[in-house]
C-alpha cells in the first residue's frame, strides 16, 4: 500500500513538475515539492508506476465486472471496454508496458500487454490523464485512466483495376444456315459461334422452344441435324434467369451454360453463354463465351 502512494505522489509529481512555480508560493513548500519528488524517483521509475497503477485500474474494474455477472442488480459502471472478454473466472496475472508516449504534460499513451490466466493475452492502450482541480483554492492534481482498442494493421494491398472485355454477339447471315424457316421461327435462341482455327470456321446453334431438342450446324452452308437435349432446363424457371442445358447425338455432345445480362431489346433477354462440343470421332474441342439474345 505505502509503495502505491509513492506512485501516484510520482505520478503526480509529473504532472506538476513543469508547472510548480505556479503551484507552490513559498520557497519550503517548493524544497519540499524538489525533496519527495528525488525520494519518490529514487523507488521507483516511470514506468513501475504505470505498470502499477494500471494493474490495479484494471484489477478493481474485473472485479466489479465480475460482480456484476454474479450479481447483475450491482452497477457496472467501469470504463473497461466490452471488447475485453470477461468472464467469471478472468484473472488477470500481470500487465507488460510495451511503450509509452507523452503527448501532452498532461496526457501519457501506454500501449499495455494484459496476461491473463487460462486466456489469450490482449494488447490495449492505457490513457493516462493528468489534471488539476482546486478544492477550496488549493491546487490538486488528480488522475483518470481510461482504455482503448489497439488498431491492428492492415496489409498494404494494391488492388489492380479489373480490365472486362465485353461479350460480343457473333453476327451472322441467315443465307449462311441451312435451316428450313419452321425451325428458325420455332428456336428460342439462334446463335453462331466463330471458330476460325477449325476447318468449318463457324458453329450455328438453335434452341427449339419444344425443350426436346436443339438444331446444329458445323459450317457455313453445311448439312444441319438435330441434336437431343439429354439434361434440360427448368422449365419453370422465370424468363431472364440462368439456365443450363447439355446435349448430345451420335456426332457431337454440347454443354451450354447461360448466365443473365443487360439486354439492349424489347422483349428480347440477353444471356452470357459459356458455349462448349465435343466432336466424339476425333476430340475435337470448342469453347466460347458468346453474348446471345433470347425469347426467354
Amino acid at each position: 500500500m505505502r509503495q502505491f502512494l509513492y506512485i501516484v505522489l510520482f505520478l503526480l509529481s509529473i504532472g506538476c513538475s513543469n508547472n510548480r512555480a505556479e503551484k507552490f508560493t513559498s520557497k519550503e513548500q517548493s524544497s519540499t515539492a524538489v525533496e519527495s519528488e528525488a525520494i519518490i524517483k529514487e523507488v521507483i521509475t516511470p514506468q513501475q508506476a504505470y505498470t502499477e497503477v494500471i494493474f490495479q485500474k484494471l484489477k478493481d474494474i474485473i472485479e466489479t465486472r465480475q460482480l456484476h455477472i454474479k450479481h447483475p442488480e450491482f452497477p457496472k459502471n467501469d470504463t473497461l471496454p466490452t471488447w475485453i472478454h470477461i468472464t467469471p473466472h478472468t484473472l488477470l496475472k500481470n500487465i507488460e508496458i510495451i511503450d509509452s508516449v507523452a503527448m501532452t504534460d498532461s496526457i501519457t499513451t501506454v500501449k499495455t500487454k494484459l496476461n491473463f490466466e487460462r486466456q489469450k493475452t490482449d494488447t490495449i492502450i492505457s490513457i493516462i490523464k493528468r489534471s488539476t482541480v482546486f478544492i477550496d483554492t488549493i491546487a490538486t492534481t488528480s488522475i483518470q485512466i481510461d482504455f482503448e482498442k489497439t488498431e491492428k494493421k492492415q496489409p498494404s494491398v494494391t488492388y489492380q483495376k479489373e480490365v472486362h472485355t465485353p461479350l460480343q454477339k457473333e453476327k451472322f447471315s441467315l443465307k449462311d444456315l441451312n435451316f428450313s424457316w419452321e425451325d428458325i421461327d420455332n428456336c428460342d435462341c439462334l446463335f453462331s459461334v466463330n471458330v476460325e482455327d477449325t476447318p468449318s470456321q463457324k458453329i450455328f446453334f438453335g434452341r427449339l422452344n419444344d425443350d426436346t431438342h436443339g438444331i446444329l450446324q458445323v459450317g457455313i452452308h453445311a448439312a444441319s441435324e438435330k441434336i437431343q437435349v439429354t439434361t434440360p432446363r427448368n422449365t419453370k424457371r422465370a424468363f431472364g434467369s440462368s439456365w443450363k442445358e447439355t446435349y448430345k447425338n451420335s456426332h457431337y455432345n454440347i454443354r451450354i451454360t447461360a448466365t443473365p445480362e443487360t439486354s439492349k431489346f424489347k422483349d428480347k433477354y440477353a444471356y452470357s453463354i459459356n458455349f462448349f462440343l465435343r466432336k466424339k470421332t476425333d476430340n475435337t474441342l470448342v469453347r466460347k463465351n458468346i453474348l446471345v439474345h433470347c425469347k426467354s
